[in-house]
C-alpha cells in the first residue's frame, strides 16, 4: 500500500539531501568547520532517535487516527524543511529549523516501520519499501546537485515541499483500517540475558554500519570529490543517489543471498568484511568513475546488512518498546557520526569509519565462531 511507502520518504529526505551542497554550504559559512557544516545534515537524527521511540510507545493510541496525525505531521515536515531557505545566511537559523525537522520526520517513521510489522511478511516488504525510498533517494539527489549547479545550494529546501503531496496522498489512500485492531504482534520469547546479547548485539551492530551508509558516505562524497578537484554539485548528487539506490536495491534479493550465506550471521558477517573493504577503497579512490563504483558496491552491501537488520530486529523482538530502543540505537549513531570522524582529511574519514567496521566485521565473525563451538 503506496502510504506505507509515502510515510518512509522523509527519512530519506532528512538523510541525505544536503549531501550534494556540503561544499557550497562551507563557503556559505567559511568559519565553520567541516564537522559543523555535516552537523547540519545529521543533526535532525538526533530527534529521530528521541521522538521515534516515544511515538512507537504511544502507536497503539494513534494507529486508530493515523492518517490525520501523518497528514498534519507531513505538512508540518514540509514546511520547517522549506523555511532554511529563507534563513541561509544564518547558520543558526538553520541548525534550530533542522532540529524541528527531526522532530516531525520522527513520528512519521515509526507508523511506517508498525503497519509493516502488522499486515506484511516483514524481509519482503521491507524490500519493496527500501527499493522504492532508493529510487526516490537517486532521483532527489540527482536532481538536487542539478539545483544546486543552476540556482543555488540553497534550493534543496524546496525540495521539502515535496512533503505537502505526500501528505495529500496518504489523506485520500483507501485503505481498510480495521486490520490494524485484529492482527496483533507475537514476539518470540528471549529466556535468557546471554540468549538476548546473543541475538540482538548483531541486529545493533547493523545498525552502525547502516548510519555509515546513509551518512558517512553522503556527507563524505561531496568533500571527497573537492579532494579530486571536482566541484560539480551534481557529480556530488549521482555518487551519493547511487550509494542510497543500491543499498535500497540490494533488499530485494534478500532472501536468495540470505539462503546462500546460510544464515543471518554469516550474512552479516560476509556484508560487513566486503563493505569495510570497498570503503578504504572508496578513501583512497583518486578519480571520479572509483569513487562512483565503490560507493555503489559498499551500498549493495550495506543494503544486504540494513535488510538483516531489519529482518533480525522485526523477527525476534517485536514489541514497541524494543523497536524504540532500536530506532535509537541507530538514529543516535547517525548523530554522532561527525563528531566520531572529525579529521580535517576527509580521505582519513572515511578509512577510519572502514577500519572500524572491519573490526567489527571480526567481532562478528567470533560471535559466530562461538555460537558453532557451542553446537
Amino acid at each position: 500500500q503506496i502510504y506505507i511507502i509515502l510515510s518512509g520518504i522523509p527519512t530519506a529526505l532528512s538523510s541525505s539531501l544536503l549531501a550534494s551542497a556540503m561544499q557550497e554550504m562551507k563557503k556559505q559559512f567559511p568559519d565553520k568547520s567541516q564537522t559543523e557544516i555535516k552537523q547540519l545534515n545529521s543533526l535532525p537524527s538526533l530527534l529521530i532517535s528521541i521522538t521515534a521511540p516515544v511515538t512507537m510507545i504511544l502507536l497503539h493510541k494513534l494507529l486508530k487516527k493515523y492518517k490525520i496525525v501523518l497528514f498534519i505531521d507531513l505538512i508540518l515536515f514540509s514546511l520547517i524543511g522549506f523555511l532554511p531557505a529563507l534563513f541561509y545566511s544564518d547558520y543558526t537559523a538553520i541548525l534550530v529549523l533542522r532540529v524541528l525537522l527531526g522532530i516531525f520526520c520522527g513520528i512519521s517513521e515509526p507508523f511506517s516501520l508498525s503497519l509493516i510489522n502488522k499486515n506484511y511478511f516483514q524481509p519482503s516488504f521491507f524490500g519493496y519499501r527500501a527499493t522504492a525510498m532508493s529510487f526516490i533517494s537517486l532521483l532527489f539527489n540527482i536532481c538536487g546537485g542539478l539545483m544546486v549547479d543552476g540556482i543555488c545550494w540553497y534550493s534543496l529546501f524546496y525540495v521539502y515541499l515535496f512533503g505537502v503531496l505526500l501528505a495529500v496522498l496518504v489523506l485520500v489512500t483507501n485503505t481498510n483500517e480495521t486490520n490494524y485492531e485484529k492482527i496483533q504482534i507475537q514476539a518470540q520469547p528471549i529466556k535468557s540475558t546471554r540468549q538476548i546479547t546473543i541475538q540482538l548485539l548483531p541486529a545493533f551492530t547493523t545498525a552502525f554500519f547502516s548510519q555509515i551508509a546513509y551518512f558517512i558516505i553522503p556527507s563524505s562524497i561531496s568533500f571527497k570529490l573537492k579532494q579530486l578537484d571536482i566541484k560539480d554539485a551534481f557529480k556530488s548528487g549521482l555518487a551519493t543517489g547511487l550509494s542510497m539506490f543500491f543499498n535500497g536495491f540490494a533488499s530485494l534479493f534478500y532472501k536468495n543471498v540470505l539462503k546462500f550465506c546460510k544464515g543471518q550471521l554469516n550474512l552479516a558477517c560476509i556484508s560487513a568484511f566486503t563493505s569495510s573493504i570497498f570503503m578504504v577503497l572508496f578513501a583512497f579512490a583518486d578519480q571520479y568513475w572509483q569513487v562512483c563504483v565503490t560507493v555503489s558496491l559498499c551500498g549493495l552491501f550495506f543494503g544486504n546488512m540494513l535488510a538483516n537488520y531489519n529482518s533480525w530486529v522485526g523477527s525476534i523482538h517485536q514489541s514497541p518498546i524494543s523497536m524504540g530502543v532500536s530506532t535509537f540505537c541507530t538514529f543516535f549513531s547517525h548523530f554522532l557520526t561527525p563528531y566520531v570522524y572529525s579529521f580535517s582529511d576527509e580521505t582519513w574519514n572515511i578509512f577510519a569509519s572502514g577500519i572500524t567496521m572491519f573490526l567489527l566485521s571480526v567481532g562478528l565473525c567470533l560471535l559466530v565462531m562461538q555460537k558453532k563451538n557451542e553446537k
